[in-house]
């Protein structure tokens, strides 16, 4: 994607300014900007931080993206996600039957190895 090759490539070639193109390439690979009408690009992002990150890059991402593809009308709208994003704790029990929950092969190998997951 564009988006990500600037950040990646034009904003941290050799080890330049990181945080946002960080951001943007983990974030890129989850959830793609939405294209709306008259060229408004809507990115959802998981946090506050991320939209901090995302204000201070703007005017270079908007400027980039209106060169790259010769569109000088693009705009770009900032969505935080009202997903809960807080953090969980888990135990041991509860992290393994979730991850066997996305891999059930994991109760077979626990079992294999002998393995207790309550400490």
């Amino acid at each position: 994607m564009i988006v990500r090759r600037h950040f990646v490539t034009e904003r941290n070639p050799g080890g330049g300014k990181h945080g946002i193109g960080e951001i943007e390439e983990d974030r890129t690979r989850q959830k793609k900007p939405e294209i709306k009408q008259n060229f408004l690009l809507e990115f959802t992002i998981d946090n506050e931080i991320q939209n901090i990150e995302l204000e201070d890059e703007r005017s270079n991402l908007l400027t980039f993206l209106r060169v790259e593809l010769n569109n000088y009308v693009i705009q770009l709208k900032v969505l935080v996600s009202k997903e809960d994003n807080s953090v969980k704790h888990l135990s041991s029990k509860d992290k393994f039957l979730k991850m066997a929950d996305k891999n059930p092969a994991l109760h077979e190998l626990r079992e294999r190895l002998n393995l207790d997951i309550e400490y």
